[in-house]
């Protein structure tokens, strides 16, 4: 059986973001949501997580955990050296990280399974 290609889909993803957060009655300019779209995939790219489109992804690594926490740091971290840290509280930002997960799970890129 072939397996099927996942795509992630930037204006497909600020679209569902934006969704949820309103259904969570949390409004965001799009900009804003693709301003830490951006700053996201740094951190993937930094992580080694976002792979280009001719590389693929080494059999032992065909499972990846990220670190919630280390996500926030590093968008709280890019905001403070962008000195903007006035756009976004940590609500906020938690929130759209919550959204993108969603988004990656809709896709079927990440599963919702929870550590121990």
């Amino acid at each position: 059986m072939e397996q099927k290609e996942l795509v992630y889909d930037d204006e497909k993803a600020v679209d569902y973001i934006l969704n949820y957060l309103r259904k969570q009655k949390i409004l965001m300019k799009k900009e804003d949501a693709e301003y830490l779209m951006d700053i996201l995939y740094d951190f993937y790219e930094d992580s080694g997580i976002l792979l280009d489109e001719d590389e693929n992804l080494p059999e032992e690594k065909k499972e990846i955990y990220v670190d919630h926490e280390q996500m926030i740091q590093f968008i709280l971290d890019t905001l403070e050296e962008e000195e903007n840290t006035h756009l976004f509280k940590k609500d906020d930002i938690e929130a759209f990280l919550e959204a993108e997960m969603a988004y990656c799970e809709s896709i079927g890129i990440i599963t919702g399974e929870e550590e121990d």
